[in-house]
């Protein structure tokens, strides 16, 4: 038979046990946000989460560092289609396999003006599009540097996200052909290309010849005036001055041969 000491040492050992076992709420690590689903702030183009951190005890330092890993689980797709004409349609678009975006961060968790430390407090964080963020839904996991994971939580951020030409090309709308011009227009068009290729210089046709304007007798028009032969020539034709007529070729004979008589009778 069993004694009652040995009784009681089993029942106290297998109290034991099971305070072993159960984890302490003192030790449990957790992480929340206050909303889940968050709206975009469209003047900073970013929204801003609310985060409860549970560290399961204080900690031993005042400031803990952290890592926020943002997975993105799905995308929020805005796109036109052919049934949307030009109003963009939104669906969820699931999305697998990608590389979370880590973002280290330094946790307080103590009061800057007591000093006291706590193991739990609220941490603010903000996502900007500038970041890789867009709107759709992310699996957000928080543990510290070099220690354990506090939790995981899942979020919603909304927002439109630029929208993505889906409609199809229709091939067999023919292109419209672009506007022929006036007559007036083409008339116009075609005059000053015509006038831009015969362009030679100024037009000359209306200005008089020059020596009709300076009041010079032209060449063509009056024969230049006769000039008198030196007196006692020889009859040659001199620069300048015409032939002898053939009035005075008689009178010279003449003279030719009374001056050569005289000279005999002499």
């Amino acid at each position: 038979m069993t004694s009652p000491q040995s009784k009681v040492s089993f029942l106290f050992a297998l109290f034991a046990l099971f305070v072993c076992w159960v984890p302490s709420p003192a030790l449990a690590r957790g992480a929340k946000a206050e909303k889940t689903t968050v709206e975009e702030d469209p003047s900073a183009h970013s929204w801003k989460l609310k985060l409860i951190l549970d560290f399961g005890s204080a900690p031993d330092r005042d400031i803990v560092p952290m890592v926020f890993s943002f997975k993105q689980t799905a995308t929020y797709e805005r796109a036109l289609t052919d049934e949307s004409k030009d109003k963009a349609v939104t669906r969820t678009v699931p999305m697998a396999n990608q590389v979370p975006n880590n973002s280290e961060q330094e946790v307080g968790f103590s009061d800057s003006e007591t000093g006291k430390r706590f193991a739990v407090t609220k941490f603010p964080i903000t996502l900007r599009r500038k970041d890789d963020f867009e709107a759709g839904e992310y699996e957000l996991t928080i543990k510290a540097v070099g220690g354990a994971t506090l939790g995981t939580v899942r979020l919603q951020l909304k927002g439109d996200n630029k929208a993505i030409d889906r409609r199809s090309l229709n091939f067999g709308e023919s292109v419209s052909a672009p506007k022929k011009k006036s007559d007036a227009a083409s008339k116009e068009a075609s005059a000053s290309a015509h006038g831009a290729a015969e362009d030679q210089g100024p037009d000359l046709s209306n200005i008089p010849d020059v020596p009709k304007a300076l009041g010079e007798p032209s060449t063509s028009d009056q024969a230049p005036a006769p000039v008198a032969p030196k007196q006692g020539g020889c009859g040659c034709e001199v620069a300048g001055v015409g032939p002898l007529s053939a009035g005075v070729l008689p009178f010279a004979v003449a003279f030719a041969l009374a001056l050569g008589a005289r000279r005999r009778r002499s």
